[in-house]
Order: C-alpha cells, then structure tokens, then sequence
C-alpha cells in the first residue's frame, strides 16, 4: 500500500514496499515501478538522490544510508549497500563513463566503485556543494557551490581551475 501519508510508526508491516522508482521507455511507450526495499522511505530523511549510469544501464537510487543499484534492463534491484555519507544535508549524485559514482553532501564527494557500490575514497570540496555532475570523459567533476563552480580531478579530487560567479548574477 502507498502508505506515504501514513506516520512510519503507525506501518505494521515493515517487509511491505514502502517505496519505489518509475522507470519510463519513452521510445517505446511503457512505465515500470522497481519497488526499492525496506528500509527505503521509512527514514526521516528528507534527502534523496537520483542518478543515471551514461550508457543507461543503472539507476542508482540513494539516502543518507544506502544506495540501491537497479538495473534498467532486467527493471529489479540488485544490489543495496549502506553507506555513511561524509555531511548531513541535500545530496547530490553523479555517474562518470568508468561507472563511478559519485555522491555528494556539504562539502563531501563519496567514490564508489559503480554497481558494485565499494567504497572508493572521499574527495573533499570548497562547500557546502550545491551541484554536481561529471564530464564526458570521467576525468572531471563540475562542483557548484556558494560563489562558483570548482573543475576537480575526478581521481585525486585536486582542483583543476575555480569559475567564479557573483551570486546574484544567473549562471544560465
């Protein structure tokens, strides 16, 4: 049942689905619910995070505890790990072409190792981040935060030029 309206402690059942992601095909016209395990969506967390691989072969669904991998072919989960988060705050996500993703909170960028979700290391940012996405080819990570994008090195997280932006001025 869709018990999002319901407090977590009134859920007698905790094995039920509590939450779920939609895949859409809008090629070929269809939509799919992948159902995310216990405990996804029973948590006070009011950040979630998104991200697709760029090839479209996983979707990495994410709190500020665990990451499920679901595979967009076979429409199931899996994989879940759970992780602890470097920050508490908004979480922000990317996946470079080598399948690494990367999951950002304050001033932090978790590395793991794509579908096998192994802990790769902790990049630290001038933060607290506001974005966050990955080049074509890997080698970078595009970090927004309060007054400027940061170029990083994807591997060692050094930085490799700072844009500033005044913050009252639109980057779009």
């Amino acid at each position: 049942p869709n018990d999002a309206h319901r407090p977590t402690s009134t859920i007698r059942n905790r094995e039920a689905v509590h939450a779920f992601v939609h895949v859409l095909n809008l090629r070929e016209g269809w939509a799919h619910c992948v159902d995310l395990p216990m405990p996804f969506g029973m948590g006070s967390e009011t950040s979630n995070v998104l991200a697709v691989s760029p090839y479209g072969r996983f979707l990495y669904a994410g709190d500020a505890q665990r990451v499920a991998v679901v595979d967009l072919q076979r429409l199931r989960v899996i994989r879940v790990s759970g992780v602890t988060l470097g920050a508490s705050g908004s979480l922000r996500a990317a996946v470079g072409a080598d399948e690494h993703l990367y999951v950002g909170s304050g001033s932090t960028i978790d590395v793991f190792d794509g579908p096998g979700l192994a802990p790769l290391g902790r990049l630290q940012v001038p933060g607290p981040l506001s974005a966050l996405t990955v080049t074509a080819d890997g080698n970078e990570l595009l970090v927004g935060a309060p007054g400027g994008v940061s170029v990083l090195d994807s591997d060692s997280g050094e930085a490799v030029v700072r844009i500033a932006a005044d913050p009252a001025e639109s980057l779009a």
